[in-house]
């Protein structure tokens, strides 16, 4: 048994290794590129050519906590008034979120705000009714929870002035708004990477998913494959599937910040990112046959294989830590049991060997390279994105690199389990999930 699991051990290594390696590669050999990026967002505001109509749609369910300051964000945004229309959906919430919205209209002067209301039929459906109700060429998605930069919607704009009219979407630089929690501190230094990640993504053309919080669309295009998939669990990721699918091209625009509320607890983090998990494997296997097809590009023979890996890494996660530390941690548990909870005598049978020898250099070698990389795109994430490492203290930092991916990945088993025994299709309904 311990022969197959030391197979198990190099091969995900190797393969880890090489992904990592792969991006590493990617950014050095783009690093001018990156750097030229970095000057032109720090030389000021982008001057637009023109300023489109553009129509910032609010899917609420629920969201009397947030509603309000998520509007005023959008509201603040440095773009003409007369060519910025908000459009909140009301769908279905048993709480205020309708009066304070209709409160807000009548009080901020200026702003073109309106109030679309709807029984409860979720996420997609909401954005479904507001596309046909808006007038912008294009639209942004932000959730209720989520707060937008004054010039992000501008530097957004700058893109897609940049390309060609086949740039259907714009993702944003999205952070974890004001973390408090360990957890929420966790998601943070999480978000920090995954910007770094889709920073990369968006040169290759690989980006699959549109985030909530304030992804930017060119409505003719959305309009025309249909619409977002009213019964999906994940439509900002189904969407960008599709977009591959017919050839369209996503970007991410690494500077236009926006800011999401995180989950502050495990119960929390559990309905979200199952939702997340079970949405990406059953968008994965509808989409299947962009697999390794050399038509789509980097996203079909390197990012979907990328993405089929991090299923099958949380798996061996999950496997690895239960061998390894769940299993002898319970063995002593139950030798102690044995002993009658005796721990003089359990300790005297325990022989500590300091001989080197003895070590096995060959899994010290995986953890030092592994924590070596890890550290070298940590870092650079943070480059990146404007953060200091250290913004929060240093206590959660140990915590974030040993249990908080191992956390995510029995999380992800759980929600693949779920997803097979009961195939169980959650409604968006709000931040909480």
């Amino acid at each position: 048994m311990i022969g197959g699991v030391e197979v198990l051990v190099w091969a995900m290594y190797l393969l880890g290794l090489y992904f990592t390696i792969f991006w590493l590669y990617a950014f050095l050999e783009r690093y001018e590129l990156f750097s030229e990026e970095a000057r032109g967002s720090a030389s000021g505001k982008k001057k637009l050519g023109r300023y489109p109509k553009v129509s910032v749609i609010i899917p609420a369910y629920n969201a009397e906590a947030t509603i309000r300051d998520c509007i005023l964000s959008v509201a603040n945004l440095d773009y003409p008034k007369d060519r910025l229309e908000i459009m909140v959906v009301n769908d279905g919430s048993t709480d205020s979120t309708a009066s304070i919205v209709s409160e807000l209209i009548r009080s901020c002067k200026g702003a073109d705000i309106k109030l679309m209301s709807q029984e409860n039929l979720g996420k997609g459906a909401a954005m479904n009714n507001a596309i046909r109700a808006c007038s912008g060429e294009f639209f942004a998605c932000l959730d209720s929870d989520s707060f937008v930069e004054p010039e992000t919607l501008q530097k957004m704009l700058h893109v897609f002035e940049q390309h060609d009219s086949e740039l259907a979407i714009v993702t944003p630089a999205m952070k974890v708004f004001k973390p408090k929690s360990f957890l929420q501190k966790f998601q943070r230094l999480e978000y920090i990477v995954t910007l770094f990640s889709n920073r990369l993504l968006s040169h290759f053309d690989a980006l699959y998913v549109a985030p909530g919080p304030f992804s930017l669309y060119r409505k003719s295009i959305v309009t025309d494959l249909g619409g977002f998939d009213e019964h999906n669990l994940t439509e900002d990721q189904e969407i960008g599937y599709r977009m591959q699918k017919h050839n369209y091209r996503l970007k991410h625009c690494f500077d236009a910040y926006v800011y999401t509320t995180a989950p502050s607890n495990v119960g929390q983090l559990y309905r979200q990112r199952s939702r997340w998990w079970r949405g990406s494997l059953l968008n994965f296997v509808s989409y299947k046959s962009l697999f390794l097809n050399p038509k789509y590009g980097h996203f079909g023979v390197f990012q979907l294989p990328m993405i089929m890996l991090g299923y099958v890494t949380v798996c061996f996660v999950v496997f690895f830590f239960t061998y390894f530390t769940i299993l002898p941690w319970w063995q002593r548990f139950y030798e102690l049991y044995l002993v009658g909870f005796d721990l003089p005598t359990l300790l005297r049978g325990i022989k500590l060997s300091f001989d080197v020898l003895r070590y096995d250099f060959g899994k010290v070698f995986i953890i030092f390279t592994l924590t070596a990389l890890a550290i070298t795109t940590f870092l650079l994430a943070h480059r990146s994105s404007r953060e200091a490492v250290f913004k929060h203290g240093l206590v959660y930092l140990p915590f974030y690199f040993l249990f908080y991916y191992i956390l995510l990945s029995f999380i992800y088993v759980a929600a693949a389990v779920q997803l097979v025994v009961s195939g169980r299709k959650d409604k968006w309904l709000g931040k909480s999930i």
